[in-house]
């Protein structure tokens, strides 16, 4: 049996690719406390910092085969999580405008 957890982060991402879903998981597993932490930190708020990342991740899943990083894995779903982030505040604030 492979060790997953062995495998680099560009090899995981071919995985992916190919619809492996323990590449998947294991990328899973790897990266959603970091960015989790990421997100409560710019959000003070678990529940919405976990929806961010999760949605993060469902994208990941749903776009493996379409899905182009020119840097590193890791550097995509920091970045990603920061445009979630950011349209997640701007919604909200339009939210909280209309509301007023």
């Amino acid at each position: 049996m492979l060790s997953y957890s062995s495998f680099s982060d560009a090899e995981l991402l071919e995985l992916l690719k190919s619809e492996d879903t323990a590449a998947y998981t294991v990328i899973y597993n790897r990266y959603f406390h970091p960015l989790f932490i990421h997100a409560l930190q710019k959000l003070n708020d678990k529940e919405e910092a976990q929806d961010i990342v999760h949605e993060l991740f469902a994208q990941l899943w749903n776009k493996r085969s379409d899905i182009q990083i020119h840097t590193n894995l890791a550097a995509y779903l920091y970045s990603s999580v920061r445009n979630k982030i950011l349209d997640h505040i701007s919604k909200k604030q339009v939210r909280d405008k209309y509301v007023d």
